[in-house]
């Protein structure tokens, strides 16, 4: 694990692929992107995950991708959890190598988990304090997204 200073996350995906997170929303510009940064040890981050996987259901069809990003937590928790809320095959579940040592924690202002933020189709920031998945006016913000970014 690399331990220099960084301003983007690096990301390590259930497939054992490793990508930054800036390669990672280029990779899906133009879609809506929703992330979820979550824990293992997260409680509520643990919680919310059904209503998540609902919603990642309910716009499969659509140009919106949903981040999973693991946050201070510890590998082999991560993969644990990840294989029981079904995301150990998911492509974008990803595991952040470098929690201790980056600056976008900072620059989000990453203070409590969970905590979601969405990008616009055209990789900008959207909304960086987002509903959580259980809330059901996210829904209607996605689809309002959809229309009009």
């Amino acid at each position: 694990m690399n331990d220099s200073i960084s301003n983007d996350f690096q990301l390590l995906n259930t497939l054992v692929k490793t990508i930054p997170f800036a390669q990672a929303l280029r990779q899906n510009k133009g879609k809506i992107i929703y992330v979820d940064f979550w824990a293992s040890w997260c409680a509520p981050c643990i919680k919310a995950m059904p209503f998540s996987n609902k919603l990642k259901d309910d716009f499969k069809e659509d140009n919106i991708v949903f981040f999973y990003l693991a946050l201070n937590d510890k590998k082999e928790k991560w993969e644990s959890i990840s294989k029981k809320m079904g995301l150990d095959h998911y492509e974008h579940n990803y595991f952040i190598t470098n929690s201790n040592t980056n600056k976008m924690i900072e620059e989000l202002r990453i203070e409590s988990l969970p905590r979601y933020i969405i990008y616009g189709k055209k990789n900008e920031l959207r909304y960086q304090h987002a509903l959580g998945p259980e809330n059901k006016e996210l829904k209607n913000l996605l689809i309002s997204l959809l229309k009009n970014d």
